[in-house]
């Protein structure tokens, strides 16, 4: 229950494992006999040197089914086994955020939906609170168990055996920290709500609403106290943090069970939890809409719909931690497909890394498949002036020549045309095509566009889910558009259409988010802080522009902080004047030029004053068609913010310099006094940028001739100085920062 930490660790068919889950929670029988038993040695290895009293894990492999493995001991003497029930804490986030979503799907409520249409007022908890901010912790309630109050810890302690309802932990609440969307902060009481919310909209108590649409359906053995006894199956004990054996027999474990609610008391066995991730991610199990929430993310936060997202080993994952007597981890790759589960018995050591361990030797000794095809590459990626049709670079993964091969192939979600593709004689083993296929990328006056391609071999593939890709593109025919160009990020939840990204696949790119801006509502986030992937570079591209004979302005507004002894985010810019062909280096901020904020190991949440302006002088690319792109390099630190991203001709001020006003010094470095008469009858001083834009307003002091600007964090270049009268300009100087 207790939030990660940073430094623990830097479509198949569903039907294949739906099986008798009592009698059959072990390795499947067509599970690769040498892979198992890696991995079990690998449990093993991590057991030892973790000092763990028991542990149980699953891997679940496509193409191979599910493995299980067991460490130590469930209690003095006794074995653990892979058919035990553990709790997994916080790793029942997910399955009330999924029980939600499934409600939404039967059209019981919307994610949208304010709480106050299910719930009666509760003290110190908001009705208008939408219950999408309840599942990404964005609603600034007080924890009820990671900050519970003295009287609580006694009324906890006060009876082992009493049955905590949700109501009586909701009577535990504190005051909010902040209001509903201020920020991001995990709190277990978010996920204590949405079980209240889930019983006023389903119309039955929550372990009866959990059977229904979760356990039953997916024929899951998980358990939900005080609905279901946990221990009327086999069940591993637990072990405190001085290794001493804690009884758990079902006779006055009743606090313990039940205190965490649907924030975190379901038990299961992680061979379930590995079916689980499978139902949630890689299945029809949710419609769509419901589908894309659960995997919608705002840019500042890292957390989805009741689950986390993280990079780590050269992949981009889900997952979830758990701490509540037991401990657990649950990852989901959708790269590969693979799901791995680790539970531990044991009070107080994480298993975080360890399961993080167990994922990178399923991906080292992962058996070659017999039929395995893989799309490493498909282009257009950006703006391209080229190219008319797509290109896909297809490599033969598996064991087996793959001797016939197809590609679907759509746009914006529309699947269009199924193509052949020809591999002469059959694609070797290792071997490699790049195809050029015969498919209408469209005109170039659509703008951005999603193009998908699936390959479909002949057999089917034991692989599947490297499969399939989805990037974005834009045709152009070399004209580019005539400026002003900006883009503020209003009025979007996801990439606006004038940018588009250079990722493929992954879950922790440049993200609009709402919790901060330098102007409006909004900016672009990219957050570090969970990205393990060191040295990896986040791209995204302006549309082609014509710079005028005027020559041109690029203007940006940019928030970051540095994590403090880790690395450092560098933000570059490049150009190219042969629409992607070739790019130079355009500008470059890094190290404590790109820190806008003190160091800080918190999420960097920006406030208004920590946000800077860089401008970029484009005027020896006059008359030219120019492609700009974005690039931030990440060393696993912080966040970077992006807004109000313009390219236009610059302001010419000079018509309104008045001689009575005097700047000193100009050219400044740092603070510079402005100084006019007192029969000017200032009011206002404001500071602008090279567009005429406000930086910011001083109101001047009644008889006052001196005012003083303080550089703050602009970046180098030209501004403006103007005063103002209540109705009238009285002048503007010219400013130079250097």
């Amino acid at each position: 229950m207790i939030s990660l930490l940073r430094y623990l660790s830097l479509p198949i068919l569903f039907a294949f494992l739906v099986v008798n889950i009592l009698g059959a929670q072990t390795t499947n029988p067509e599970f690769d006999s040498l892979f198992a038993e890696k991995l079990q040695q690998k449990l093993t290895e991590l057991g030892d040197e973790g000092d763990y009293r028991g542990l149980s894990a699953a891997v679940l492999i496509p193409g191979q089914g599910i493995w299980t493995g067991a460490y130590g001991l469930a209690a003095p003497g006794v074995p653990m086994e892979t058919n035990m029930r553990l709790g997994i804490a916080s790793n029942s986030k997910a399955v009330t955020a999924g029980l939600l979503l499934k409600l939404q799907d039967e059209g019981l409520l919307d994610l949208d939906d304010p709480i106050s249409l299910y719930l009666p007022d509760y003290p110190q908890v908001d009705g208008n609170i939408p219950i999408r901010a309840l599942l990404n912790h964005s609603t600034g309630l007080f924890d009820f168990i990671n900050d519970w109050s003295g009287a609580t810890q006694t009324a906890y302690g006060d009876d082992d055996n009493r049955v905590w309802s949700l109501a009586d932990l909701m009577a535990t609440l504190g005051m909010p920290y902040f209001s509903v969307g201020e920020q991001f902060d995990y709190s277990n009481t978010n996920f204590l709500v949405a079980g209240l919310v889930a019983e006023a909209a389903g119309g039955a108590t929550l372990g009866q609403l959990y059977h229904q649409y979760l356990f039953d359906p997916l024929d899951l053995d998980m358990a939900y106290p005080p609905h279901d006894d946990v221990f009327a199956q086999p069940y591993a004990n637990l072990w405190n943090t001085a290794g001493t054996s804690v009884s758990l027999d079902g006779n006055g474990e009743h606090t313990f069970l039940t205190f965490p609610a649907s924030a975190g008391a379901i038990w299961s066995t992680p061979y379930d939890l590995v079916r689980w991730y499978e139902a949630l991610f890689n299945s029809d199990w949710l419609e769509e809409p419901s589908s894309e929430d659960l995997r919608y993310r705002d840019g500042y936060i890292a957390y989805t719909t009741g689950v986390r997202v993280r990079n780590d080993l050269g992949h981009s994952f889900y997952y979830h931690a758990g701490a509540w007597g037991f401990r657990s981890y649950l990852l989901y790759d959708p790269r590969t497909g693979i799901s791995v589960a680790m539970i531990s018995n044991q009070y107080g050591t994480s298993v975080t890394a360890s399961a993080i361990d167990l994922f990178a030797e399923a991906l080292a000794e992962l058996p070659e498949p017999n039929r395995d095809v893989g799309l490493v590459d498909v282009l257009p990626v950006g703006t391209t002036c080229f190219a008319d049709e797509p290109f896909i670079l297809v490599r033969n993964e598996g064991l087996e020549a793959i001797t016939s091969l197809q590609a679907g192939v759509g746009l914006d979600g529309t699947w269009q045309d199924t193509l052949t593709v020809e591999v002469g004689g059959g694609l070797a083993p290792g071997g490699q095509l790049f195809v050029n296929l015969p498919f209408s990328l469209g005109n170039t006056e659509e703008g951005k566009r999603t193009f998908q391609v699936e390959l479909i071999t002949g057999t089917p593939d034991d692989i599947p889910n490297n499969n399939y890709r989805n990037v974005a593109f834009a045709r152009d025919d070399g004209t580019g558009l005539a400026l002003p160009f900006t883009e503020d990020f209003e009025g979007t939840m996801n990439m606006p259409s004038s940018l588009i990204s250079q990722q493929r696949d992954n879950l922790l790119d440049w993200t609009v988010t709402k919790f901060a801006s330098a102007t409006g509502q909004q900016s672009l986030a990219r957050i570090n802080y969970y990205d393990g992937n060191i040295g990896h570079k986040y791209a995204f591209d302006l549309p082609l522009l014509h710079i005028d004979d005027q020559g041109a302005m690029l203007s940006f507004a940019y928030a970051h902080t540095i994590y403090p002894g880790v690395g450092r985010e560098d933000l570059r810019g490049y150009i190219s004047t042969n629409c992607g062909a070739s790019f130079e280096l355009l500008f470059e901020l890094n190290n404590n030029d790109l820190a806008t904020a003190p160091q800080s190991t918190e999420l960097f949440l920006p406030t208004q004053d920590q946000w800077a302006t860089h401008q970029v002088d484009l005027s020896s690319f006059a008359g030219e068609d120019v492609l700009i792109r974005f690039e931030l390099e990440n060393e696993f630190g912080n966040l970077t913010y992006l807004d109000d991203i313009t390219v236009d001709i610059p302001t010419a001020m000079t018509e309104l310099i008045n001689a009575d006003i005097r700047l000193v010094p100009n050219p400044a470095r740092q603070s510079v006094g402005v100084y006019f008469s007192e029969n000017d009858q200032v009011r206002f001083c404001q500071l602008l940028d090279a567009y005429g834009r406000v930086l910011h307003t001083e109101k001047v002091a009644a008889n006052a001739t001196e005012v003083i600007i303080d550089r703050a964090n602009l970046p180098a270049g030209t501004y403006f100085v103007k005063l103002l009268t209540d109705n009238a300009v009285v002048g503007i100087q010219r400013l130079l920062f250097f």
